[in-house]
């Protein structure tokens, strides 16, 4: 296996459903009760505390049973004939007109759906550092900022960082120093 290869071991690319739920994320016409943002953010918290018997995994379910049976959500199953044929096909379940803003978050929670059946939603995520908050699609399963920039900015401005990094520095330099007076004195490595 390449070194190409390996790399498409970790990372798997949704192409544009995922790119498109992003962009609607991060725009700022969304509706406030957003039933895509809730669904993605439900599903994160269902993943993190996933126990067995979550109580999100009800909750989910009961939030996406109420969505399905919203119109233009859900869909059903359509026969229609053709000719000496008959066909069958998924039609958008559109019991009234629905205004533009009703009409908006459809597309996005359609590709949620796709990304869902490929077991990929909850690789929509908002970035860790707090300033930003962007949303974003983690290309490898354990990506918490959307770049770089954001994630050296959020880990310099971490306390705890600043120590554990100072404390790893002193016991480094004292073990170099420490190896280093060993080799002067013609002794083996402590």
């Amino acid at each position: 296996m390449t070194k190409k290869d390996k790399s498409l071991s970790h990372a798997f690319e949704p192409g544009r459903q995922a790119d498109f739920i992003v962009e609607y994320l991060n725009g700022s016409d969304r509706p406030p009760d957003d039933p895509v943002e809730r669904w993605i953010v439900l599903e994160g918290h269902h993943l993190r505390e996933w126990t067995g018997e979550s109580n999100y995994r009800d909750e989910i379910v009961k939030f996406l049973n109420d969505m399905f049976s919203r119109p233009g959500f859900g869909w059903r199953r359509v026969a229609t004939s053709i000719g000496n044929y008959y066909d069958i096909k998924s039609q958008l379940n559109l019991e009234r007109p629905l205004s533009p803003a009703e009409a908006k978050p459809i597309p996005a929670f359609n590709a949620a759906l796709e990304l869902f059946s490929l077991g990929l939603l909850d690789r929509i995520r908002r970035c860790a550092h707090e300033e930003c908050s962007k949303w974003f699609y983690a290309k490898l399963a354990y990506q918490r900022f959307h770049s770089d920039e954001c994630r050296s900015a959020a880990l310099a401005a971490d306390p705890g960082r600043k120590q554990r990094r100072a404390k790893y520095m002193r016991e480094n330099r004292r073990t170099k120093k420490n190896l280093a007076l060993a080799r002067k004195k013609g002794g083996k490595k402590p």
